[in-house]
C-alpha cells in the first residue's frame, strides 16, 4: 500500500475556482480512476490551507493515477492558484483504529 499526503495553501482569490477543480478531480477520480484508491481532502478552518490525502493499493495504480489526464489537469489548475504548496509525501502506515 502507498499512501501519499499533500499539502497546499490556496491564495483566497482563488479558491472558487480550485474548489471547482477539486470537484471535477473527485468526480474524474470516482469514473476513471484505478480499482482500490482513496483519496481524501480536508480544509483547515482558515478555508485556504488544504491537505489531500490518497492511500493507492500497489505501485501500478499509483502510476495509472499520476500518469492520468485528470491528474494533470488538476495540479495544472491547482499550481497555479497556491500561495505555498508543500511537495507530497510518502507516509508509512504505523497504526489504524476502525471501531
Amino acid at each position: 500500500m502507498i499512501n501519499r499526503l499533500a499539502t497546499y495553501k490556496v491564495r483566497a482569490e482563488s479558491i472558487s475556482k480550485v474548489r471547482d477543480a477539486l470537484a471535477k478531480f473527485v468526480e474524474a477520480t470516482n469514473d476513471q480512476g484505478p480499482e482500490g484508491i482513496e483519496i481524501a481532502i480536508f480544509c483547515e478552518k482558515d478555508g485556504l490551507t488544504h491537505h489531500h490525502y490518497s492511500s493507492f493499493p500497489n505501485e501500478q495504480a499509483y502510476i495509472e493515477h499520476g500518469d492520468s489526464a485528470y491528474f494533470a489537469e488538476f495540479w495544472e489548475v491547482l499550481y497555479e492558484c497556491c500561495e505555498t504548496f508543500a511537495q507530497s509525501v510518502e507516509l508509512e502506515l504505523l497504526h489504524t483504529i476502525n471501531t
